[in-house]
């Protein structure tokens, strides 16, 4: 399936998004942001990676060959919006993304207990 253009929400996602392309090859490609910083709150990103260093017109296309894994982070990961465009998936597309809490839903962080489900449901898989 094609992903529309977006950042990971920064309010609970942490610095890393992983991704494993796994079926076919596809393309990621990366265009700057230039929108409102509460759209993904993106106020509460390090604000060294706030803003993309490079004209609005670039758009970035990183080639996903099957079986690949694509790490966004630093300036990738809060400054660029992702998307998977329609015209680049030529088979069924499946991946597996991982993401990591923001430290406030880690353990001992101050929401804690509204992840504290999440990671009881998670040691029910290992």
């Amino acid at each position: 399936a094609s992903i529309d253009p977006h950042i990971d929400d920064c309010w609970i996602w942490g610095e890393r998004i992983v991704t494993v392309n796994l079926l076919s090859d596809s393309v990621l490609t990366l265009v700057p942001y230039r929108g409102e910083s509460k759209r993904y709150n993106l106020d509460l990103a390090p604000a060294d990676y706030r803003c993309a260093s490079v004209p609005d017109d670039v758009a970035v296309r990183v080639p996903m060959p099957r079986r690949s894994l694509l790490v966004l982070y630093g300036e990738a990961r809060y400054a660029w919006q992702h998307m998977v465009l329609r015209e680049d998936i030529s088979q069924r597309r499946v991946c597996l993304a991982y993401r990591e809490f923001t430290p406030p839903y880690l353990p001992g962080g101050t929401s804690e207990s509204k992840s504290e489900q999440v990671f009881e449901k998670a040691k029910l898989f290992w």
